[in-house]
């Protein structure tokens, strides 16, 4: 994963990385949200 962000209260993290489209060679940013509780 790239670009990992931390939230101010440091219990959700959030990342973006490039995921392969299925049938297409171009690659969409899906974000993705952690919460560490």
């Amino acid at each position: 994963p790239s670009n990992i962000v931390w939230s101010n209260d440091g219990k959700t993290i959030a990342f973006n990385r490039t995921v392969q489209a299925e049938g297409s060679n171009e690659g969409k940013k899906q974000i993705f949200c952690i919460s560490l509780k």
